[in-house]
């Protein structure tokens, strides 16, 4: 199970997120992550996030987090800004 789904579920009940990155492939979403101003590290001064990172079982292994993370930068670019940031608090979870 998706241990960040709880929070991702109070964060869109509050609409915390900047902007939503959807993955679709034949008309259906093989995964998303948000673009937020803040994320699970209080009282520091980066911004923005990339944020709830999330794949499909089916779709894993085809590089799509990747895709999303390369969207992510470009719609940071978009904003002006030349830097986006990634918490996680998995190991190696982004290696490739």
């Amino acid at each position: 199970m998706w241990n960040a789904g709880k929070s991702l579920e109070n964060a869109m009940k509050k609409a915390h997120f900047t902007e939503w990155i959807i993955a679709i492939e034949n008309d259906e979403i093989t995964g998303f992550c948000t673009v937020a101003k803040t994320e699970c590290i209080p009282d520091v001064p980066y911004t923005p996030y990339i944020g709830f990172m999330f794949v499909g079982e089916k779709f894993r292994g085809n590089l799509i987090s990747q895709k999303l993370i390369i969207k992510s930068m470009a719609y940071a670019k978009e904003l002006g800004l030349d830097k986006i940031y990634l918490a996680s608090d998995h190991d190696n979870l982004y290696e490739r």
